[in-house]
């Protein structure tokens, strides 16, 4: 999250967010652990998401630890006074990666894909890279390319955030490399090659935030919904993909290396209806939230 123009790794608890790193040293500090409470803490509770990720449960924990303290004591101050908790509406919240190693979208996964892009089924997951310049955050504007501004199309996605190193994995350990789940929006071109219409700035809102995976009992079973304009355009739910996580994961696993930070879109339920410039899009997903997002003509 953004705050002071200061870009801060942050943990959500209800409405409100708490620098992670901050809220760490203040634990720190009134536990008595550490003579120097930052130095601890900035060694515990890295700044920057991938890191942070590549710390694995351990990361997670000590986190946690402090955020359950502070929340039993009501403390909203750092060692030397300075502010640790904020309301959401004080900040401004960025895409929880902004430059993954990779941003991998999995395709032709829902059947209802399928018929509303009149594409085929190939009898396997397909997939295919968008470049980081896609990726924006919360309440960014997704820009339509002012050489192709009409028929872009977009969709909800349950998306993974992978946590642990893996290549040729099997669909049965999967889970165990998958640190959490976030929502990409898939914001197309119809009708362009796969080279441009997949692939153009701003085209891959990701966020609001990463919900742990130990928070999410059944990714295989969660609503997705998209909102045009508060108008509801897709309901489904993850149950309804041919191929199940497992299998799309083990099935990237087996050409590429996928590392911590590396993050996987599951796939849309499909979309015909076309975006326009001052529209408003929400993606939700259950148990994760809504990502925000306006539509503006690139200048």
């Amino acid at each position: 999250f953004e705050v002071n123009g200061r870009q801060r790794l942050g943990a959500i608890v209800a409405d409100r967010v708490y620098d992670a790193n901050l809220a760490r040293a203040a634990y720190l500090a009134a536990k008595k652990i550490a003579t120097d409470p930052y130095l601890l803490a900035n060694a515990e509770v890295p700044s920057e998401m991938v890191a942070f990720i590549q710390g694995g449960d351990g990361s997670l924990l000590v986190v946690r630890t402090a955020l359950a303290y502070l929340e039993e004591q009501g403390q909203d101050t750092g060692p030397s006074g300075e502010k640790i908790r904020y309301a959401l509406g004080e900040v401004k919240l960025r895409t929880p990666i902004p430059h993954p190693g990779k941003l991998v979208c999995m395709g032709r996964i829902y059947q209802g894909h399928l018929e509303a892009s009149g594409l085929e089924n190939l009898g396997e997951p397909v997939y295919f890279i968008k470049p980081n310049v896609c990726i924006v955050g919360p309440d960014e504007p997704v820009l339509l390319p002012k050489v192709y501004p009409a028929r872009t199309t977009f969709g909800t996605e349950l998306t993974l955030i992978i946590g642990k190193r893996m290549k040729n994995t099997p669909p049965a350990e999967v889970y165990d490399h998958i640190w959490g789940y976030t929502i990409l929006n898939d914001v197309t071109l119809r009708g362009k090659p796969r080279t441009k219409n997949k692939m153009f700035n701003t085209s891959g809102p990701t966020g609001p935030w990463i919900v742990p995976k130990d928070q999410i009992k059944d990714p295989q079973n969660l609503r997705l919904q998209f909102r045009l304009n508060g108008k509801t355009i897709q309901d489904g739910n993850t149950n309804l993909m041919m191929w199940d996580i497992p299998t799309c994961v083990a099935e990237i696993a087996k050409y590429m290396t996928l590392e911590p930070g590396d993050v996987i879109a599951t796939g849309d339920l499909g979309a015909t209806e076309l975006l326009s410039p001052g529209d408003v899009m929400e993606c939700e997903v259950e148990g994760i939230g809504v990502l925000r997002n306006p539509v503006e003509l690139e200048g």
